[in-house]
């Protein structure tokens, strides 16, 4: 899970790009300040 991570789009072929897109920003966007990428518990 990643938190405060949100998307969506009118289709579903567009919301799951936008998943993608808002999961790479996520992470790099961590990586930016220093953090660590989440990992699974």
């Amino acid at each position: 899970m990643l938190r405060g991570c949100h998307s969506q789009g009118d289709h579903f072929e567009e919301a799951l790009a936008n998943i993608s897109e808002a999961i790479e920003l996520y992470l790099e966007s961590l990586l930016a300040d220093g953090m660590r990428e989440p990992t699974n518990p």
